[in-house]
């Protein structure tokens, strides 16, 4: 439990780390506002429990079979605009 706690956090600071690096590697200048574009990154990021974590844990793809009590479609969209919220603002208090 620990060590997927502190794997699913390191994986999720690297994510916020390649959302900046993505406009410097393509050379594309940095939006002033970076509350709709950093939305869109966190949702993007749902891709990776739809297709990585959920089959992993054998519920399949985007989760159709997990547990009735999980709500393995929904809950990561929420958490992830959640996530690209809170990039968002972060960066466009540091830029």
């Amino acid at each position: 439990m620990l060590a997927g706690g502190a794997f699913h956090y390191f994986t999720g600071g690297s994510l916020a780390l390649t959302y900046p690096l993505f406009y410097l590697i393509f050379n594309v200048p940095m939006q002033g506002n970076h509350l709709i574009y950093s939305l869109l990154w966190g949702l993007a990021t749902v891709i990776l429990p739809w297709f990585i974590l959920f089959p992993g844990f054998g519920w399949g793809f985007f989760g159709v079979r997990a547990p009735n009590n999980v709500r393995s479609f929904i809950s990561p969209v929420v958490e992830h605009l959640f996530y690209g919220l809170g990039l968002g603002i972060v960066l466009n208090i540091a830029s």
